[in-house]
């Protein structure tokens, strides 16, 4: 991956289809220089109540084969905690689960940061952070 300037745009809701305590948002990350598509890389996320803090669900679209990437939940008082890294083997949608011993109202926001360098493709922010 090219380094390049990672700009977003989010939208969030707690609809009526996610159970009470939950939240969700979507987010899109900036094309990077020497990407083969034209499509820009998409995520939306559901963060859910657990038994023992919150189940994630975070779906990504528009990934290049080869990309290797990290989620990291950020703690409403500043604190990361990496819950998985994966790698797209192909390219295309891939529905990533996560765990966070955070309840989903102390979690501010879920990030994907791409590895090795660490530097963050998009960043899925709670409505009330």
């Amino acid at each position: 991956v090219v380094g390049g300037t990672v700009a977003g745009t989010m939208m969030w809701n707690s609809g009526p289809s996610l159970p009470p305590g939950s939240w969700s948002a979507s987010a899109m990350a900036a094309q990077y220089p020497g990407e083969s598509s034209n499509e820009h890389i998409t995520a939306t996320i559901d963060v859910t109540p657990a038994k023992h803090g919150s189940k994630i669900q975070l779906k990504m679209d528009n990934v290049p084969a080869g990309y290797s990437c990290a989620m990291v939940v950020v703690g409403a008082t500043g604190n990361d905690e990496t819950t998985g890294t994966w790698k797209a083997n192909t390219e295309g949608s891939f529905v990533i689960p996560g765990w966070s011993s955070r309840a989903p109202d102390l979690i501010a926001s879920v990030k994907v940061v791409e590895l090795p360098g660490g530097d963050t493709l998009l960043t899925l922010t709670h409505p009330h952070a």
